[in-house]
């Protein structure tokens, strides 16, 4: 009846220490809009956690959020802590007017609004925010995946792969709104894709660029080939500011090598990529361990360890064959309930989610 309190979902974040497999912080979310967890992380929080704030319609039995009153909540470890109900902390909040969270690393983090823009903000400063737009494609187009530095942000959206220069080096400008120095049109659209900075002996400015993504289709699956590309670093870059006359990396982008990865139709697949070369997918290549293609997944992995001597010749795109395979399969099951996966490459780890909550822990030996 009218005023009556409806029972709403809730969440439960968890941080496990995998040395005794102890659970050593929990927190329960009654209000949850999404997370973003910092991938390098620091005395700045380790998890930026979305906080929606909603209106109940009793009469409609539903609800909505109401977007000026969401708040950013930003969080870390208590390691002083007597128990885990106790071991997360918060660290900052923050008012947002954000419809989801994208991105956080060091003290950055990505937020979109209502319209679907797309803006950076220092969670130090949280005033302070920068908003990236390129004028040729509609709002909305989704991101996804994005690196930050102090020198310049590389989007990459469905269909472009997008290069920004901070207007100062090492920071955002209040309400700035940057467009590309430049654009890559990529020839299909983009499925699912994963970028990261090569890690790289010594002291460098800039180093190589992993991307690896599969390419969607005309048909309701995705193709079956995973392609790795790699940006190298610009040697006729100045070290004066970037822009589209004087970029720090050499584009387009080089197809290194396309690799099978069958998938069904709905079936889910991830990637996943680490910063000394090796890839990790789950796909639906599962015929030769059970009798039956209906159903299954598989665990696999190439470590591609040419990347980046800067010798090597481009696949031709055109061909669409695959020139490579999984070097390695490390898991494989009659079910198609794995939907994320996660590489520590430095720990040799690698996490497996399931569509239930599970989370499973491999090792590499």
């Amino acid at each position: 009846g009218e005023g009556q309190a409806y029972k709403r979902r809730s969440f439960v974040l968890q941080c496990w220490d995998l040395q005794s497999s102890t659970c050593i912080a929990a927190r329960e979310l009654r209000r949850f809009g999404g997370m973003a967890i910092n991938k390098t992380a620091s005395d700045g929080g380790l998890i930026a956690i979305l906080n929606p704030q909603y209106v109940r319609f009793y009469h409609l039995k539903v609800s909505q959020p109401l977007d000026d009153t969401s708040s950013v909540e930003i969080i870390g470890l208590d390691h002083r802590a007597a128990d885990p109900d106790n071991g997360f902390m918060t660290l900052a909040t923050f008012a947002e007017e954000t419809h989801g969270l994208h991105f956080f690393s060091g003290a950055s983090l990505v937020t979109k609004d209502s319209n679907g823009r797309l803006f950076i903000r220092d969670i130090t400063r949280p005033q302070i925010s920068t908003e990236i737009q390129n004028p040729e494609l509609v709002q909305s187009t989704p991101l996804v995946d994005i690196i930050i530095t102090r020198d310049f942000i590389l989007a990459l959206r469905l269909t472009t792969l997008e290069m920004y220069a901070f207007p100062s080096a090492g920071g955002s400008t209040n309400n700035a709104i940057l467009e590309p120095v430049y654009v890559y049109k990529l020839p299909w659209r983009v499925d699912n894709a994963v970028m990261t900075i090569r890690r790289r002996p010594g002291v460098r400015k800039f180093n190589d660029i992993y991307v690896v993504l599969r390419f969607g289709s005309y048909y309701p699956w995705a193709i079956n080939l995973l392609h790795h590309y790699e940006i190298r670093p610009n040697r006729f870059f100045n070290d004066g500011p970037i822009s589209a006359v004087n970029l720090p990396y050499q584009f387009p982008p080089v197809l290194q090598e396309t690799i099978a990865s069958p998938v069904r139709l709905h079936a889910t697949s991830d990637l996943a990529v680490g910063p000394y070369g090796t890839v990790l997918w789950t796909d639906s290549h599962t015929e030769d361990y059970f009798n039956h293609a209906d159903r299954g997944q598989r665990l696999a992995g190439r470590f591609s360890t040419y990347i980046g001597d800067g010798d090597d010749d481009e696949v031709e795109l055109s061909d669409q064959i695959a020139t490579a395979s999984a070097a390695s399969v490390y898991a494989y099951q009659e079910e198609d309930s794995w939907v994320r996966v996660a590489l520590d490459e430095a720990e040799g780890r690698i996490a497996l989610g399931r569509d239930d909550g599970v989370i499973s822990i491999l090792e590499f030996i």
